[in-house]
């Protein structure tokens, strides 16, 4: 199954409560608990990645949620790949690093 840093879910709960939504709602619904995303080493399964940016959605009422947080996120606060991503200096070459 394919994973993801918790790094990548970075400002999510934040966002979320800053919006008016129910954090513990959100991280219930991708069956995570607060200490999987408090470590951004951590890996997640990504199905549960998705399902916790589709119930921040959800909860904030934001259908938009993930172009709204990513307005609020730096790039290069996502671990390595958005490090490496930011300074990329095309689209293809982030994407192949």
């Amino acid at each position: 199954m394919p994973t993801i840093q918790a790094a990548a879910a970075a400002g999510v709960l934040e966002y979320t409560a800053r919006a008016g939504g129910d954090v513990r709602w959100v991280v219930s619904q991708a069956q995570l608990t607060l200490d999987d995303l408090a470590r951004p080493e951590n890996r997640l399964p990504l199905p549960k990645f998705v399902t916790l940016i589709e119930a921040a959605s959800a909860s904030t009422a934001d259908d938009c949620f993930g172009l709204h947080l990513g307005q609020t996120c730096p790039l290069k606060d996502n671990g390595l790949p958005g490090y490496l991503a930011t300074f990329a200096p095309t689209i293809g070459q982030a994407l192949a690093s």
